[in-house]
């Protein structure tokens, strides 16, 4: 990180790709990283690895061991050699850069007269001081190289060399990069259902951020590829995350077979529809829960009862299973149906020992909505052989935004210790942002950060997403505007125009994340009382709980 920071001040010119891979005769190995392949606008390249902590103070007395076991010189020597490989494969028989090489030691402080006995010289080591002042540093040491070739031809070369993670220079290559090796631990991590491959059934337990609705995507392209015929229902509560399973499915397509996306309510509708019955819910709020909880699953048990709901699938994956109630209400006088999952399964060809995969975690179920309606063991009574699987940790968050939640984490009295589980790895990240501001200045603040966040590179609009604790955008402060400034404002839909910022509940967005998230609406994080606000201490867990790298948190002062 420290390294990064220092790199970003670069001028735009400036050429860098970071976390990039490399192997031999320039082929690309998946085992093999490297820190930073950079390159000037003069046309000159430099690899640089960086070693943090302790290095058993190797500089002076010629000890290269590192902590964590490896030969730092033969590591810079092995992506030297891997970067030579890339450009020459890039240069096409034509002459490519001279690449120069260094190690980064932001530990180390050198001063003037240090004496170095190691398997590098001075000239190849980036001290503390080197790195605040690099580009001293490079026109000493790399700029005084010879170059060979065209400034033009070097940079298309490297380029070419580097398609994939090389950007002007700012910040943005950080965050982006950064975004990407987070989404290579969560594509790692999809060797954990390799371990249960042989299950049919699968109760699959994780935490915020630990990667479900990932897994849950790749374990049902997995099933629709078993057969040509195949056909997965991947199912969701909420219409948000059914917009963005369907993309995850499109960029993870299967082979063979099918995968249908749905949220339970489109699925109902379509249950219904089936039958003749019209899915018209009521536009007043109040007779809303009434209609959801009553009426509707009232009208899909008739349905069910006189066999009209025709098995379909071959495969159910269910992602925020917590959601989706197995119990139905009282009303409806049928205490032994595992609730909606009633019908679910009877959408299956082989029933209750049909390919299934749930996966939840039952402490973000919402507080409005009885605990008691989601039991895992009554789901497991429901299916014919389930296995059980526990994700250990979170894979999404950087350094800040895990510090951030662990905050809100704790607010709450005796909570759940599972509601929040440390990542393997930290990747460090830009700070977490919060402010204190009057409920009408919330637009002008919003508008700020946005403007910041695109204006520096982190990310583009439409990788920003808005949330508060009220359903609709004109009940917060957002009320009426349709702009923040240069940027369209809208709801969250799959509409959503190119280049707008979305607004969405924060309820609606679980199961969701983005590169960067604002929170709005929301009492100061130091005004909340466990004993009387648990209610907007999970909505800001929520809400916060969303966002991969960027999170700004708007809280409104109370009126005076």
């Amino acid at each position: 990180m420290y390294v990064a920071q220092h790199l970003s001040e670069l001028t735009d010119d400036w050429l860098i790709s970071w976390g990039y891979r490399y192997g031999t005769n320039g082929g690309i190995d998946p085992e093999r990283e490297g820190d930073f392949a950079i390159q000037s606008p003069a046309g000159h390249v430099c690899v640089v690895e960086v070693k943090s902590g302790q290095l058993r103070q190797f500089a002076l007395t010629g000890y290269w061991e590192s902590v964590d076991g490896d030969n730092p010189a033969e590591q810079l020597n092995a992506e030297w050699k891997g970067v030579i490989s890339l450009l020459n494969a890039a240069a096409e028989g034509r002459t490519s850069p001279l690449v120069h090489r260094a190690l980064a030691l932001p530990s180390v402080n050198f001063v003037d007269g240090d004496r170095f006995r190691g398997h590098l010289p001075r000239g190849q080591l980036l001290g503390q001081g080197d790195i605040c002042n690099f580009p001293t540093w490079w026109r000493e040491n790399v700029a005084t190289q010879p170059i060979w070739i065209e400034p033009a031809e070097a940079r298309r070369i490297f380029k070419a060399a580097f398609a994939r993670g090389t950007t002007p220079q700012s910040m943005r290559f950080f965050v982006s990069e950064t975004d990407s090796l987070i989404l290579r631990q969560l594509q790692a991590e999809s060797t954990t259902l390799d371990l249960v491959a042989d299950n049919r059934q699968l109760l699959v337990r994780g935490a915020c951020g630990s990667g479900k609705t990932f897994l849950a995507v790749e374990q049902a392209r997995r099933w629709a590829e078993r057969g040509a015929g195949s056909k997965v229902l991947l199912l969701c509560y909420n219409l948000p995350l059914a917009d963005q399973l369907a993309l995850l499915v499109a960029r993870r397509s299967p082979s063979r077979g099918s995968i249908t996306v749905m949220s339970w309510e489109a699925l109902a509708s379509q249950i219904l529809l089936s039958a003749g019955i019209v899915h018209s819910p009521p536009e007043e709020l109040s007779k809303r829960g009434t209609y959801y909880t009553l009426e509707v699953p009232g009208l899909l048990l008739e349905i069910n009862e006189d066999e009209g709901i025709a098995p379909e699938y071959d495969a159910l994956v269910v992602d925020e299973g917590q959601d989706h109630d197995t119990v139905f209400p009282q009303e409806l006088s049928k205490p032994d149906l595992p609730g909606w999952w009633t019908f679910y399964l009877r959408l299956l060809r082989d029933g209750a020992a049909s390919n299934v995969a749930v996966f939840y975690d039952e402490t973000q179920r919402p507080r409005f909505r009885p605990k008691e309606g989601f039991s895992v063991p009554r789901l497991a009574e429901a299916l014919s052989q389930p296995a059980y699987l526990r994700l250990p940790r979170a894979l999404r968050y950087t350094r800040s935004v895990f510090e951030y939640l662990q905050k809100i984490r704790a607010l709450y009295p005796q909570g759940p210790e599972w509601i929040l589980q440390r990542p393997l790895e930290f990747r460090e990240g830009p700070e977490v942002e919060a402010y204190i501001t009057a409920r009408e200045l919330t637009a002008q603040k919003v508008m700020e950060i946005a403007e910041r966040w695109v204006g520096a590179g982190y990310c583009r609009a439409s990788e920003i997403l808005i949330l508060g604790q009220r359903r609709e955008r004109a009940n917060t402060s957002l009320t009426g505007l349709e702009r923040l400034g240069r940027f369209p404002l809208c709801d969250l839909s799959p509409e959503t125009p190119p280049g707008s910022i979305p607004y969405l509940n924060v309820h609606r967005a679980k199961g969701l994340d983005r590169l960067g998230v604002i929170l709005i609406g929301l009492p100061p994080i130091s005004s909340l009382d466990p004993a009387t606000d648990i209610e907007r201490i999970d909505a800001l867990f929520s809400g916060a709980s969303r966002a991969r790298q960027l999170l700004a948190v708007i809280a409104e002062a109370p009126a005076a």
